[in-house]
This record gives structure tokens, C-alpha cells and sequence, in this order.
């Protein structure tokens, strides 16, 4: 059994992973099978481990040390910056949290989200209204930093950064936004154990302070009704400025909470049979009565949404009918479709579905409805 520093590197572009351990050959050897199985924590190795194979990588100890789990995660830090296996390689934590080596405080690690490569979205988190606007970002934070005895810290601060947006502590600013949506979830019972949010509310000051939840995985990792949004959506959507910052689109008081709220209940409400076309179709206003944003940034975020390749949509046009011997018309729905449709290969791996076209499940959907409408007529 050796004690030490242990190195991941995809031979082909030289990138590494970076970690240590009490027992190399054991950690090294779950490293490989977490690969396999397709479950690795780090999406970044695990999605090149899917696309070049396991014979591009190598698994190598770089350094043999006999000293106490302290001075090993110093050790940890200085291959990492070494390396620069977080910025640009497979480490998807910053830093090795050691206070003594750290140039300012402890910093925990980041998130836990390659667990699994997407959330979960209740739909009762969706419908609820009684939330702020904020439910969705908050529950993918939650599911985005879950490590893995499923517990998450955070401080208001941290969690500010993730979602790009600039911590305030003010009445009705997003820090207390964000506590309102904790202390529902904890209401609902989403946490098995939880600070009190009540008095976090009360807070005067930005706090960098972290707080733990753990989290009720039941609640989390629901069987049915929930919309799934994979990981590499919520990072366009929360970096929506950049990605569209050369389209010429309305951004203005935009906020990628928003954005994520009307993603997830196209999501739960798309139809997955596959005798029907892979759709939804909704009017507008039903969509605000049911999530409660307005119908005006509804329709911006359906036009971001779309710029981002997430999710196409049509706005079908009035259908004309005469009705006693007068013309009329029927307003009609838009219709939603993923971009992509992801799915197992023979191996269980998750890859594109090259057979998948979105624009003839809308087609084959505006079909259905017109039919529909003309039965009416």
C-alpha cells in the first residue's frame, strides 16, 4: 500500500487529473471502474474517457510521501497548480481545501455535480408558484454541488458566484431570495438536516460563512415527473451573456434563473412516447399562469433558448375558419423540441442520437394539432 500523489493524463492532449491518497493501487483502481461504469465525478475526464477509450489514459504515481493527510493534500495543491489540471485538465476542484496552503481562506471543494451529468427537476418545484423565480437555479445548485455522502455547503456568497450574479443582503435582494426558496424546500421536507433559514434571513452582511444541508435524496432523485437538464445546459445558461454576446438579441434585466425556469417545464412537459412527436406545445399565457413569470420575458427566454441550442421552437400561425359565413381565426400554440436527443449506446454510454432531427418532430406536431383544430371547425 503506497501513500501519495497520483496522476490521470489522456496521452493524446495532455491533459491530467490530479489526486491523492492513503492507497494509491486502490484509489487508482476505483478511479478506473467509476470510468467504466460511466459514474466518474469528474465530467471532464469521464466525457473524454468516453469519446477517446481507456487506452489513450495512463495511471501513474508521480510522487511516494510518508506523512499525515495534512501535509498530502499540500502536496495535492502543488500538482494541481503544477499542471494546471483545473483550468485546463480533469480536476474539477480548484483546490485540495488545505488552509495552509490556500493564499487566502478555505475554499471548499467545488462541485460534486459529475456524479451525475444532469438534475432532476421535480415538477412540484416547477408549478410552484408560491417560490420565487429562483427555485429552479437553486435546486440545480443544490444538485450541481452535492457531494458524495450528499450533504452540499455553501455560503450566500459562493452561491452568488455560481449563478453570476452579485451578492446583495438587502430586503428583497437576491440574498434573501435566495434563503426564501431554502427555507421552502426546507418546509417541504428536501433536507434532512438543515440550518435554520429563518435567521439566515435576517442576515446584514454578505456572508462567506459556509452552511451544510443534507440532502433527502428521495426528494432529490425523483422517479417520475421531473424535467432533466444536463450539465453542460446550465453552464450556456448561466454564461448566456458570453455565448450570445455576438447574436443580436435582447438581453437587458435577463436572468439566467429565468432561463432555467422555463427550460425545466418545457422539459417536464415533453412528450417522451415514442409513437408521438417528441414535443410540447403550450400558449404563452398558459405557461405564465403555470410558473408565474411574465409572458414578456417568457417570450425572450423562449428566443434565448433557442440561440443557445437547447431547446427549437415555432409559433404556429392563426389557423382561418368560416363560421357563419364570416372569416375567423384560431390562435394556436408554440411548439417546443430539444435541440438534441441524447441517449444509451449498447455499452450504457450516453452519446448523441445522429437519427434525431428536431425539425421533424415539430413538423410532425403542427400536423397533429392542425388536424385537431380542423376537426373543431
Amino acid at each position: 500500500m503506497s501513500k501519495g500523489i497520483y496522476k490521470i493524463e489522456n496521452r493524446l492532449n495532455g491533459k491530467v487529473y490530479i489526486g491523492s491518497s492513503l492507497d494509491i493501487e486502490k484509489r487508482l483502481k476505483q478511479h478506473k471502474q467509476d470510468l467504466k461504469e460511466n459514474i466518474h465525478h469528474s465530467y471532464k475526464l469521464q466525457n473524454d474517457f468516453n469519446e477517446f477509450g481507456v487506452y489513450v489514459f495512463s495511471f501513474d504515481t508521480i510522487e511516494q510521501i510518508e506523512c499525515s493527510k495534512t501535509e498530502l493534500l499540500v502536496r495535492e495543491q502543488y500538482y494541481i497548480d503544477k499542471y494546471n489540471s483545473y483550468l485546463d485538465g480533469y480536476n474539477c476542484c480548484e483546490y485540495s481545501v488545505n488552509p495552509k496552503y490556500t493564499k487566502s481562506k478555505i475554499i471548499p471543494p467545488k462541485p460534486k455535480r459529475e456524479i451525475f451529468n444532469y438534475v432532476k427537476i421535480p415538477r412540484e418545484i416547477i408549478y410552484d408558484k408560491e417560490m420565487n423565480d429562483k427555485r429552479v437555479m437553486i435546486f440545480s445548485y443544490l444538485c450541481a454541488r452535492r457531494s458524495l455522502d450528499d450533504t452540499v455547503a455553501f455560503s450566500t456568497t459562493e452561491l452568488c458566484h455560481w449563478s453570476k450574479l452579485k451578492p446583495n443582503y438587502r430586503d428583497g435582494k437576491i440574498n434573501q431570495k435566495y434563503y426564501e426558496v431554502l427555507l421552502l424546500l426546507s418546509h417541504y421536507g428536501y433536507f434532512e438536516e438543515c440550518p435554520d433559514f429563518e435567521s439566515c434571513l435576517l442576515e446584514n452582511t454578505n456572508s462567506e460563512k459556509y452552511r451544510i444541508v443534507k440532502l433527502n435524496i428521495d426528494k432529490f432523485e425523483p422517479n417520475e415527473n421531473f424535467a432533466m437538464i444536463y450539465f453542460d445546459e446550465i453552464e450556456k445558461i448561466l454564461n448566456f451573456k458570453t455565448e450570445l454576446e455576438n447574436i443580436d438579441i435582447d438581453l437587458k434585466r435577463m436572468s439566467s434563473a429565468y432561463i432555467l425556469l422555463v427550460l425545466s417545464y418545457i422539459r417536464v412537459n415533453l412528450n417522451r412516447q415514442t409513437d408521438k412527436p417528441l414535443c410540447c406545445y403550450r400558449y404563452i399565457k398558459t405557461i405564465h399562469e403555470d410558473i408565474g413569470l411574465s409572458e414578456r420575458y417568457i417570450s425572450r427566454v423562449i428566443e434565448i433558448l433557442d440561440k443557445l441550442n437547447i431547446v427549437k421552437s415555432v409559433k404556429m400561425k392563426r389557423i382561418r375558419y368560416e363560421e357563419s359565413g364570416a372569416s375567423k381565426f384560431l390562435t394556436t400554440p408554440t411548439v417546443f423540441a430539444d435541440y438534441r436527443k441524447l441517449t444509451k449506446n449498447l455499452l450504457g454510454v450516453v452519446e448523441i442520437d445522429k437519427n434525431y432531427d428536431y425539425r421533424e418532430e415539430i413538423k410532425k406536431q403542427i400536423e397533429i394539432i392542425k388536424n385537431r383544430f380542423s376537426k373543431r371547425e
